[in-house]
């Protein structure tokens, strides 16, 4: 009998408990790739611990205690060789962190390790793996070392995976990684050189305890504020939950007025705040199902056994900030809106999840059941239309495939079309003609707006050009510039620069801005404006008696005009109020020295309101629809006949 040396594997033992006392030790969410770690360091620890059993039991091994060695003995290869396919799905997960392994990959690596237990629980009757002789002396059998080449299996599939996927792991998991196989290597070549040193266990310990600091940080899934687990967190554990297709029953609650009412409270009222409603998620759920998705919105996963108790949890909820929140010496109410998810009936992947609770806590509720309202299902169909037209859009920029349409504009004083407001359209096979209420703003959230915009402008200075507006009596064109057109710190050297290849004057393209522009760029469109104005080149406030209609806005920028809002019109022909506002904003306009539009005008009684009230210059339907470039040439040769 040999005699091993084995003090390797007890010190395998002491690292592996150190690591699950502080693995386990420590409140972090259950993800796949701490699941297989989990594993791992258990078959770590029980393979080391089963080792050293079986050299003791070998030592004294007779007839009556040959069963017991050969199932310690197979328990420890039981355990000893899960350890490289753990290592391999933990590896995988760090990089899939979101996506499930699919059945065929699972089956061809978990298939290939049963196939190998089952000859291993066979080896008492056919020796395949390792035998006893007469002698009661242990030997290899002629598949034992099939072990190695599953090792090596799993090991060269692990490289493969991380080869393709090595931009997705963090320097410390390359690391872990690197060390596993080296030190696989280097025990397999210690153990067939010196068979009486069992150092394998301890090696794989120290890879383990690698592995374990390579994991990803327990604190990236928790919120820093509350102190609960936050969007990534609700990501995991939802989609494990998908992945085995359980019931979730889920509660969004959002605060739209939140992070108002926080910042005017002052921080240590702000954490007493978080305190107390934690204390209050804590005493009513469980810690592993609150998670904060943003600033504002809340996800609980409530339990999917009773309706009645949830429903109790849900009224719970609403009667705890029902009521004021005290905070020190002062009290804090927030109004929360309560929607409810239920998966799979509701919803089946993760990202539609995310879309609907996001989507209808955003939503006001059309009616509303004291607060609590399952969530509109529907709303996902807006989202997937929002993602169809911004893939629409990216395609549309690339191919140039916007329209561009005009609509005059009429000059009250001069009784003629002297002006025209060039416009985008954009029309889809899959949509028609899609409103630029709602393409141009996800055209500004996605980054297409830049190349829309400088798109535009270069083909309405191509028009001008190429159709000599000028000598057509059409004074000036105005466009429209979008926010981050204006957030452009030279935006004045890429319009001057279009404009003098077509070789246009300055002064003849007005450039409308709305208020929320200004307040956005504000400085940068102010400095832009001064260098355009030194140019004779002028701006349009566009949009104006919506929102904040800050006069501030009409001191601070130099504006030539203000396009007065059409909502501003239609309200003033039938309300005395409206129409004293609009009065005296067209009156102070023009205290200003600025020229006045009035957008939107329909009919002939908006248009003798206007024109009564001082405006200098009329858009609208009753005048002409926005017309394509041909149109627009025929209704301006007819306007002069």
């Amino acid at each position: 009998m040999i005699d091993y040396y084995f003090r390797f594997e007890v010190a395998a033992i002491i690292v592996v408990l150190a690591v699950v006392i502080t693995f386990f030790k420590i409140n972090r969410i259950k993800t796949r790739a701490s699941s297989a770690f989990t594993a791992l360091t258990w078959q770590c620890f029980t393979a080391s611990l089963f080792d050293i059993i079986s050299i003791f039991l070998g030592k004294n091994i007779n007839a009556s205690n040959l069963w017991l060695n050969y199932i310690v003995n197979i328990i420890y290869y039981f355990m000893f060789n899960a350890i490289p396919l753990c290592f391999y799905i933990c590896l995988y997960y760090l990089s899939e962190r979101y996506k499930v392994m699919s059945k065929k990959r699972y089956w061809g690596f978990f298939g290939t390790y049963l196939l190998i237990s089952a000859l291993l629980a066979s080896t008492p009757l056919t020796h395949i793996i390792f035998w006893f002789d007469e002698n009661y002396v242990f030997h290899h059998g002629y598949l034992f070392y099939g072990y190695y080449a599953l090792a090596l299996f799993y090991m060269g599939a692990g490289m493969t995976h991380f080869i393709r996927h090595r931009s997705q792991y963090f320097k410390n998991q390359i690391i872990s990684l690197v060390t596993f196989v080296l030190f696989c290597v280097f025990s397999t070549i210690i153990q067939i050189f010196f068979p009486r040193l069992i150092i394998t266990g301890y090696m794989l310990a120290i890879t383990i305890l690698i592995t374990y600091l390579s994991l990803e940080n327990p604190e990236d899934y928790i919120d820093k504020d509350m102190g609960i687990y936050n969007l990534r967190a609700f990501i995991v554990k939802a989609q494990e939950n998908f992945d085995i297709n359980q019931k979730m029953y889920i509660l969004g609650i959002s605060s739209e007025n939140l992070a108002h009412i926080l910042k005017s409270i002052g921080e240590s009222n702000k954490r007493l705040f978080y305190k107390r409603v934690l204390a209050f998620f804590k005493e009513t759920f469980n810690n592993q199902d609150v998670f904060r998705l943003s600033y504002e919105k809340i996800a609980i996963l409530l339990s999917p056994d009773s309706d009645e108790e949830r429903l109790k949890k849900i009224h719970e909820v609403k009667e705890f900030f029902n009521n004021p929140v005290k905070c020190g010496d002062i009290q804090v109410s927030v109004s929360v809106t309560l929607k409810t998810v239920e998966t799979p009936n509701d919803v089946s992947t993760i990202e539609d999840l995310i879309d609907l609770l996001e989507d209808s806590l955003e939503e006001k509720p059309s009616v509303d059941f004291e607060n609590i309202l399952h969530a509109d299902v529907n709303l996902l169909e807006n989202r997937r239309r929002e993602h169809k037209i911004i893939q629409l859009l990216e395609e549309a920029v690339n191919e140039n495939a916007f329209e561009i349409v005009y609509q005059p504009i009429y000059n009250v004083e001069k009784a003629g079309y002297t002006a025209v407001e060039a416009l985008v359209r954009y029309k889809t096979e899959e949509f028609g003609y899609i409103d630029p209420q709602e393409f141009l703003p996800l055209a500004e959230k996605n980054g297409l707006m830049l190349k829309i915009g400088s798109y535009i402008f270069r083909e309405v200075c191509k028009f001008i050009s190429e159709q000599k507006l000028k000598e057509k009596g059409i004074e000036e064109v105005h466009v429209n510039l979008s926010v981050i057109q204006c957030m452009q710190e030279k935006l004045y050297e890429h319009i001057f620069d279009i404009m003098d290849h077509y070789d246009i004057d300055y002064s003849y393209i007005n450039l409308n801005v709305t208020e929320t522009t200004t307040i956005i760029a504000n400085e940068i469109l102010l400095r832009n404006m001064n260098m355009m104005k030194s140019h004779n080149m002028y701006y349009s406030l566009d949009n104006y008696g919506t929102g904040l209609s800050n006069t501030n806005t009409l001191v601070k920028f130099p504006f030539k005009m203000v396009k007065l809002d059409k909502t501003l019109v239609h309200a003033a022909i039938n309300d005395e109020k409206a129409r004293i506002i609009l009065q005296k904003t067209v009156s102070m306009v023009k205290d200003l020295e600025m020229s006045v539009v009035a957008q939107g005008v329909e009919d002939l009684g908006e248009y003798d309101m206007v024109v009564y009230l001082g405006c200098d210059f009329i858009q609208g339907y009753m005048f002409s629809s926005p017309l394509t470039p041909e149109d627009y040439l025929k209704f301006i040769a007819e306007a002069r006949i």
